[in-house]
């Protein structure tokens, strides 16, 4: 799982500073604290508290509308992460090169155990709490769940919410 966490964090995060500086610098201080939330909260996720630091300081600013946030902010935001990407990146590269495999799916699973996985996931997304994560190995036994886990992956736990709701009706 953490190998997919990476994965997705490079993906969705490699412009994630030039985001933040362009929304800031255009005054839309709304998307600029989501984008510096939802780093923060990804950095954390990962370990990288420097990273998950320096945003939840710029995300903090932008809530409260203490202080502008400075070039230097910036550019110390932009360095962090580029470190935080070069490292992962390179561990992404051994693991292929080491000739990792795609995680395989669990048998299927039973109606009752579906319901109470549901049961149990609902909470978790419902606060955005990643400790939903845990759950991905046992949703790959469910049909139809693949949206749901790529939503979650991405901390996309709103969309992820609604994805579950719907589901749940199927």
């Amino acid at each position: 799982m953490r190998f997919k966490l990476i994965e997705n964090f490079v993906k969705n995060n490699k412009e994630k500073s030039t985001e933040i500086t362009i929304a800031i610098k255009t005054g839309d201080t709304v998307l600029a604290h989501r984008l510096a939330h939802t780093l923060a909260g990804n950095a954390g996720q990962l370990e990288k508290t420097g990273l998950q630091n320096i945003a939840e300081n710029i995300e903090n600013q932008l809530k409260d509308g203490s202080g502008k946030i400075t070039e230097d902010q910036l550019m110390l935001l932009e360095n962090e992460l580029n470190e935080v990407l070069a490292e992962f990146t390179s561990m992404l590269q051994q693991n292929i090169d080491q000739g990792a495999e795609a995680p395989v799916a669990m048998e299927p699973i039973d109606m009752p155990a579906i319901t109470v996985l549901f049961e149990e996931l609902e909470p978790l997304l419902q606060r955005s709490d990643s400790e939903c994560l845990a759950m991905i190995d046992k949703l790959h036994s469910v049909p139809g769940s693949e949206k749901l886990i790529q939503l979650m992956e991405n901390f996309e736990f709103d969309s992820a919410y609604d994805e579950l709701l719907r589901l749940k009706e199927n």
